[in-house]
C-alpha cells in the first residue's frame, strides 16, 4: 500500500490513542477531513480511528485503521504530511522523518507543542471548534501549504519545507533519541539560530 506508484504521496491523520474519535464532539472535525480528502484525489490518506469508530467510507483514496505504525509510515519517503493532536511523541516523529505537520490540538501541552512549530514555520494550526465549511477550508489551506503545493508568498502562517528537513537533519545529527525534551531543545536552537 506505501509504495502504490500511482500516488503522489501519503498523508497520515492521527489524533493519538486519548482522542475517542467516535465521541459526538469529534464528528464535525472526521466530516471535515473527510471533505478535505476529495480535494486531494492524487494522495492516500491513511486515517487512525479508535476502536468501534465506524466512519463511512466511500473515497478510493482513504484509508482507516484502529492501530497504525505511526513511526514507521512517518519515516516512508512517500509520506508528505501528517495531521496531528501535534502529542510530543508525535512531534518528534514527524520532525526527525521531515515531514511538514498540520496540527489539531485537543488538550494539554498539544497547544503549547502546536504554536511553537507555528512560529519555526514547520506546521500549521487548525482550530477545531468552529463551523464545519471553514473547517474544511482550513484544513484544505494548510494541506496545500504542507505538501508545498502553494507557494508560501510571504505570508506570516507558512511551512518552510527547507526548515522542516534541517530541524530533522539537526535531530538525526545531534543523535537526538534518547528524550523528547533534547529534541525540543534542537528546534529552539534551530530556530533561534544557536547551532
Amino acid at each position: 500500500m506505501l509504495n502504490n506508484d500511482t500516488i503522489r504521496g501519503i498523508i497520515l491523520i492521527s489524533f493519538g490513542t486519548n482522542v475517542d474519535t467516535d465521541e459526538p464532539e469529534h464528528t464535525q472535525l472526521f466530516e471535515a477531513v473527510m471533505g478535505t480528502t476529495e480535494n486531494f484525489p492524487d494522495f492516500l490518506f491513511i486515517l487512525k480511528l479508535s476502536k468501534g469508530h465506524d466512519l463511512p467510507i466511500k473515497r478510493d483514496n482513504v484509508v482507516t485503521a484502529t492501530w497504525v505504525n505511526q513511526k514507521e509510515i512517518l519515516g516512508h519517503p512517500k509520506t508528505k504530511a501528517f495531521v496531528s493532536h501535534c502529542g510530543m511523541n508525535s512531534v518528534y516523529e514527524s520532525t526527525f522523518n521531515d515531514v511538514p505537520m498540520v496540527c489539531v490540538p485537543f488538550f494539554g501541552d498539544q497547544y503549547y507543542n502546536s504554536e511553537s512549530l507555528v512560529r519555526q514555520h514547520i506546521a500549521l494550526v487548525v482550530e477545531r471548534e468552529q463551523g464545519m465549511d471553514t473547517l474544511k477550508k482550513q484544513l484544505t489551506v494548510a494541506l496545500t501549504k504542507a505538501l508545498g503545493l502553494e507557494e508560501s508568498n510571504g505570508s506570516e502562517e507558512h511551512i518552510d519545507l527547507v526548515r522542516v528537513k534541517s530541524i530533522g537533519a539537526a535531530i538525526r545529527d545531534n543523535n537526538v533519541g534518547k528524550t523528547i525534551c533534547e529534541a525540543m531543545k534542537v528546534i529552539e536552537n534551530e530556530t533561534n539560530g544557536k547551532h
